[in-house]
């Protein structure tokens, strides 16, 4: 089999999580939270886990919480180097963002009851549903691993918890409504094979 030029045996992405960033207890959607202190403590872990990889690509959701880990990842303001995609954004949670379960349910009770039941299809009042985050994320995946495979050195991918799960739902073959049951804690970070 000839590779691609370019390809080289052992690329990887790394597909990362930001680090903590919402107030505990939050949805916090596309509410565009800053990294927390705790975030930035989790964030520089991870950096120092990935010392000697070398990125020739970063991708990010465009984010403040995932730009700011994408910054710490790679030792400095990202600016240039960094290109942000609007797709790895966090699925929109609409009216819901920013708020906790607690209030949600005591104030959308029938929403919260329906989405509950039907997680892939039922969107938040004014967000998106599941299966529409996978419409708009799973392209662009496919893109960062094509443009991986034949990059120099590895490739780093910073974005958010449901988008992840997507991610990793489609590369494990798990059905799409089960994604949330993938664990994704701050600062989470899966290697992917090109």
């Amino acid at each position: 089999m000839a590779w691609p030029r370019g390809y080289s045996a052992g690329k990887r992405i790394y597909l990362v999580r930001h680090a903590s960033a919402a107030p505990p207890g939050v949805l916090a959607g596309r509410a565009d939270y800053a990294l927390s202190a705790e975030g930035r403590g989790e964030a520089e872990e991870l950096r120092l886990r990935l010392a000697g990889v070398s990125f020739g690509l970063a991708f990010s959701s465009p984010l403040k919480r995932a730009l700011q880990t994408a910054a710490v990842l790679l030792g400095g303001p990202p600016a240039g180097f960094v290109l942000t995609l609007p797709e790895l954004a966090e699925i929109s949670l609409g009216r819901w963002e920013g708020r906790s379960k607690a209030w949600i349910r005591e104030h959308y009770p029938v929403q919260w009851a329906a989405r509950g039941r039907d997680l892939l299809n039922y969107p938040p009042p004014g967000g998106e549903s599941l299966a529409e985050l996978a419409a708009r994320v799973l392209p662009v995946f496919d893109r960062i691993r094509l443009a991986a495979a034949a990059a120099p050195g590895q490739t780093l991918v910073v974005a958010h918890q449901a988008v992840n799960r997507v991610i990793l739902a489609r590369l494990g073959g798990t059905a799409l409504e089960k994604s949330p049951d993938i664990p994704q804690p701050p600062c989470a970070l899966t290697v992917i094979e090109t």
